[in-house]
């Protein structure tokens, strides 16, 4: 018996069965196709037994050669990029060892290997936050295995990750900033600076944003999509992830989610409504003065001519003063320090939990902390 199922873009895989005639058993194996009609001609084979179904028994490598291709389908395209490299170290690590012989100890092993010099695997050795990415994609790895069949207990969860260091973000002078981005003004870079700096976005996320999602009369700005400069790295594109025509240089594409894989909705700080309604007029009388030589695709951020910004023209335009992601930093750092709930506070950033607001934040947190105990000796006194 055999099944066909489509699981994402241009992906099939087919679910079959194989029995084992000396525990009188079944035990399910499955194999991708990019193509509808090679996964229905092995559905064919396998139910006319013109197949040999192979063991359980899996090495690293092949399984994860099998896993890459269907997973890699549902992230976002520099998540893709980053575990390729991941991978590659791991199948050169593990190789043809079975993945039911994999255990704990010997993933424990690797990450303590992963973190000296010399290690074979690296050019330098890896900092504990390097190491729990390559847990991240083991554990994704296992546990699809462990739903496969392919072994019957998962060791990640036994493993002890190095702990990680996170640094205290180190946070410009604010006066530097606000007199940074006030030079800005009349320059095209300075609508992107200006929603980093009052509504915390990430750079991707300004790129991606469209008069559309803005509604200047409620103050409201949606975070919805991302849009990146896209590269060979990137892998296969997802059923969310389209390629963008547009007349400037290099390859685009558009994220139809943010890095949270949520769209967030909230309110914008009156400066920056002024900020868009000037900058929305400005456009305007540019389409209407350049005609039909205007670039319209609806982008907040466009050049006089309607073409949209680049990433690296937007991202460097605090340079000598600080990253542009440090704009966003100061953000949601100010909004801590301001008493906004930790919540409300990771929603608008776009976190996935509030627990990641606070790890990142935690310098900030730490003073609320300070405040917090002298506030307490004020009102309740000594005794």
């Amino acid at each position: 018996m055999a099944t066909v199922t489509k699981i994402a873009s241009k992906i099939w895989r087919v679910r079959y069965d194989e029995y084992i005639p000396e525990t009188g058993k079944r035990v399910q194996h499955s194999k991708t196709f990019t193509r509808a009609a090679d996964a229905n001609a092995f559905k064919a084979e396998v139910e006319a037994d013109e197949v040999v179904v192979p063991s359980c028994e899996r090495s690293f490598t092949a399984y994860v050669d099998e896993w890459w291709p269907v997973y890699q389908a549902t992230l976002e395209a520099s998540t893709v990029k980053s575990y390729n490299r991941i991978i590659k170290r791991l199948q050169a690590y593990f190789g043809m060892t079975l993945m039911s012989s994999i255990t704990a100890t010997k993933i424990q092993k690797l990450y303590a290997l992963l973190q000296r010099p010399d290690n074979g695997l690296t050019k330098e050795p890896l900092s504990p936050a390097t190491v729990h990415r390559h847990h991240a994609v083991l554990r994704s790895i296992f546990s699809a295995a462990l739903i496969d069949k392919v072994i019957k207990s998962n060791p990640t969860p036994l493993v002890k990750v190095p702990r990680e260091i996170t640094d205290d973000i180190e946070l410009p002078d604010i006066t530097d900033v606000q007199q940074q981005l006030s030079s800005l003004r009349g320059k095209t870079t300075f609508v992107g600076a200006a929603i980093a700096y009052y509504a915390g976005l990430r750079l991707g996320e300004i790129l991606g944003l469209k008069w559309a999602d803005i509604n200047l009369s409620a103050h409201t700005i949606d975070v919805c999509r991302v849009r990146q400069r896209y590269t060979p790295d990137c892998g296969e594109l997802n059923t969310a992830t389209r390629f963008l025509d547009l007349p400037c240089r290099g390859k685009w594409i558009e994220r139809d989610y943010p890095k949270s894989k949520r769209a967030r909705k909230f309110v914008m700080p009156p400066e920056l409504v002024d900020i868009l309604k000037a900058d929305r007029r400005t456009q305007l009388a540019n389409r209407v003065r350049l005609g039909t030589s205007y670039v319209d695709t609806d982008f907040v951020c466009v050049h006089d001519d309607g073409m949209p910004i680049g990433d690296a023209g937007l991202s460097k335009c605090m340079k000598g003063l600080c990253r542009f992601h440090d704009l966003r930093h100061v953000n949601v750092s100010y909004m801590i320090d301001a008493g906004v709930p930790v919540v409300e506070v990771a929603r608008r950033a776009g976190h996935t939990t509030p627990t990641t607001t606070l790890k990142i934040y935690a310098h900030v947190v730490k003073h609320q902390d300070e405040d917090a105990a002298a506030a307490l000796e004020n009102v309740l006194g000594h005794v």
